[in-house]
């Protein structure tokens, strides 16, 4: 799912001259619904995401998905936008918002490690 949020918001957000990304006005179904849509595509994929089998918890499936998504992107703006859609869709959702919260530090960590071993190995 993260390659399909991804592709997705790399065909609707484009950088600016300067490198800073802008996020159209009307990508967001609640401004115009005959848009892009990007709220609606990540909600579709965190729903995915949110259902698939495993034994992790709903809201650890959520960070994760939210890590991958920050580590792929460092636009400050469109992390932001993307907290928000995350937010709204946890609070739709009843998920232990504190729970997410904590959890992406330590997903972060894993993360990094993890990159670091492979690149450790190669």
């Amino acid at each position: 799912m993260i390659s399909v949020f991804y592709n997705y918001l790399s065909k609707t957000v484009k950088p600016d001259l300067m490198g800073k990304v802008v996020l159209p006005q009307g990508n967001i179904y609640e401004v115009n619904p005959y848009g892009y849509n990007l709220d609606k595509v990540f909600y579709a994929c965190c729903n995915a995401i949110v259902r698939a089998k495993g034994e992790a918890s709903s809201e650890e499936k959520l960070a994760v998905f939210l890590v991958l998504i920050a580590y792929k992107n460092s636009s400050p703006k469109l992390l932001d936008f993307i907290c928000k859609l995350a937010s709204n869709f946890a609070f739709g959702h009843f998920m232990d918002i504190r729970k997410i919260n904590a959890l992406l530090p330590v997903i972060t960590i894993s993360l990094k490690n993890a990159l670091v071993s492979i690149d450790n190995n190669e």
